[in-house]
């Protein structure tokens, strides 16, 4: 079983929110 802290948790938030603001722009 996983288990993450808050600060993990937000940290890959945070690199996946990144990653879709991208990927948003790159199929514009």
């Amino acid at each position: 079983m996983l288990r993450f802290s808050t600060e993990d948790l937000m940290e890959q938030v945070d690199d996946f929110t990144v990653f879709v603001e991208e990927l948003k722009d790159y199929s514009w």
